[in-house]
Order: structure tokens, then sequence, then C-alpha cells
């Protein structure tokens, strides 16, 4: 009778783990359904070409996942990604040496006001820390409130109007590539490995995942509690500014028009990849199968020709889909 009942146990404890890794990984499966999908349905899916054009639609929304998960990680939310990335791009390329009548007229060497732009988005990181952590505000309410004014003052800036073209040195990183790979591509598989080896195997990244996962165990065992909330919003906004500079060099051109809504993508890109909402669990590599998943869908959809105010239906649905094995996962923890 105790033979079989440590049977049990010991097949139980097997399939919650299989069962487990299943869920910590089942967007990678839901890509590949719609990669064989897309292949059945349009013959050059498969096609290199194909590929590159669906890793540069993954670019901007990969690097701003990438900052926001820091965020969710220590169990905060980064409402001022899109914001910030608009106002680095404005204040930079308004600041950079040029023709277009909107310029500042200090003329700053490209390779300064792209410092100051990712500079900048620090800042604006640090500024959400200090409300929420040091003043005690409450985190969404802060974190929206620093977005309005942040959007505000990018669309203020130039009073809707656009800063063309930019400088080429300003440009590299968007518009460059090496054969057929572009270097924004490059880039965001560079950060994505960077910062899986940081999260997995650094004393930071450990301090990342237990204060979102237990802050008072954190502190009780000497994390630095606010010292890591703060690096992770500062470093939110400094992916935030790269986006921008990416997406600018990709645009040739700075103007709050570049918004397109991203925010909301970016969160569901996150939640799908398997980053909780309640912190302390997930990783960058499933956030960006959530990134990869977001831009399948779309393809999918356009290919088929179908009505794209559908497009955001199927993604709502594949949101609550992710919340749903979010949910499953917390109660099996």
């Amino acid at each position: 009778m105790l033979k079989e009942n440590t049977k049990n146990i010991k097949f139980s404890d097997f399939s919650n783990l299989i069962i487990k890794r299943i869920l910590n990984n089942i967007v990678w499966f839901i890509v590949l359904f719609f990669a064989i999908i897309l292949s059945i349905i349009n013959e050059n899916f498969l096609s290199i070409a194909n590929f590159r054009n669906l890793l540069i639609q993954c670019v901007i929304m990969g690097i701003l996942v990438l900052g926001e998960s820091f965020c969710l990680l220590v169990g905060y939310f980064d409402l001022t990604i899109e914001a910030t990335m608009l106002f680095s791009i404005i204040f930079s390329a308004w600041l950079m040496v040029g023709t277009s009548k909107l310029r500042s007229g200090l003329d700053l060497p490209p390779s300064i006001c792209i410092i100051i732009g990712l500079l900048l988005g620090v800042f604006i990181g640090f500024l959400q820390y200090l409300f929420i952590i040091k003043i005690k505000m409450n985190p969404f309410i802060a974190s929206l409130g620093v977005q309005m004014t942040v959007l505000g003052f990018a669309i203020l800036w130039l009073k809707g109007g656009s800063i063309y073209p930019l400088a080429s040195q300003y440009r590299f990183l968007g518009d460059k590539e090496i054969g057929i790979i572009p270097y924004s591509v490059i880039l965001l598989i560079v950060l994505y490995l960077i910062v899986n080896y940081l999260l997995n195997n650094t004393t930071f990244g450990r301090s990342v995942y237990a204060v979102g996962g237990n802050p008072t165990a954190a502190r009780a065992s000497g994390i630095n509690f606010g010292r890591t909330i703060m690096i992770c919003f500062m470093v939110s906004g400094f992916f935030a500014a790269v986006a921008g500079w990416v997406l600018a060099g990709r645009m040739n051109s700075a103007s709050p028009l570049l918004s397109s809504g991203i925010l909301f993508n970016v969160f569901a890109a996150a939640v799908i990849g398997g980053i909780s909402l309640s912190g302390g669990r997930g990783n960058v590599l499933g956030a960006f199968g959530g990134v990869l998943l977001l831009v399948l869908i779309n393809n999918a959809l356009n290919l088929m020709n179908v009505n794209p105010y559908w497009v955001q239906v199927a993604r709502g649905l594949v949101i609550i889909f992710a919340l749903f094995i979010d949910s499953i996962k917390s109660r099996k923890t």
C-alpha cells in the first residue's frame, strides 16, 4: 500500500512538472501553430524575406517589452513607455543640427543628441520611482499622470508639426543593414540575450525576481528594495528611448504622429509571454515569444484579408487566454 502511494505521489509530481513546463512555454506552442497555419495558406511565409520582415516588425515592440518586463517582474507598471519613446525622439531631434524650421537652432551633433535622448528616458523612469516609492503615490495613477504629462509635452513641443529629415548619423540604427540583416534586428537579438543572462545569472537579476515574488522576504534577506525598483524603472525608460531612436531612424522623422497606441500591445505581449502581472515570474525570452505571436496574428489576419477591426478582437482574446494561463500557474505555484 505504501509503495503504491509513493508511486502515485511520484507520478503526480512528474505530471505537475510536465504541466508546469508546458504552461511556462505555451506561447511558443501557439507561435508554432500560427507559423504552420501561415505556411499552409501562404507559400511565401517561409521565405527569408518574409522572416526578415517579421523580425523588423518585432523590433520596436520587442525593445519596449524588454523594458516593461523589468517593471512587471518587480510588481509594477510603467505606463509611460510610449510617451517616453515619443518625447525622447522629439527632444533629441529638436536639439540636432539640421534644416527644419522646428529645430532649436543649437545644432548639436547627432551623437550628443542620442545620448541626451537616452538620458531623458532614464530620467522619466527615475521620476516614476520617485513618485511611487519615495512619495508613496498610487503606482498606477502616478505612472498614468507621468504618461499624460510627457505625452502632452511631446505634442505641445512641436505644436503638431514634424522634424525631418534627420541626420544620417542619427538614422543608422533604424535604416542601415549588414547584408540583408538590419542593424535594428541585430540590436534586438543582442539586447534580449544580454537581459536574459542578466536576469538569470546575476545578483541583480535574483533581486528583481525576489522583490516581485515576495517583497517582505526580499527586505528581510537584505535586498535593497527601493534601489532595485529604481533601476527597473530607469531601465524601462532607457529602453523606451532606445526604441524611439530606432523608430525615428526608420521613419527619418520626429513627430507625435509616430504614436500608434503600442502601449497595450506591449503589455499584451509581456503577459502572453508569461510575465506575471503580480511580479516575480516569467522570463524575457517568453516575452519575445509574445511579441512574435502578436506580429504573426496581425500577419495572418492581413494575409486572410480579414477586416482590420478584428485584429483588436483577436488580440483581446489572446490576452484573456494569457491571463487564464497565468491564473492557472499562480494556483499551481
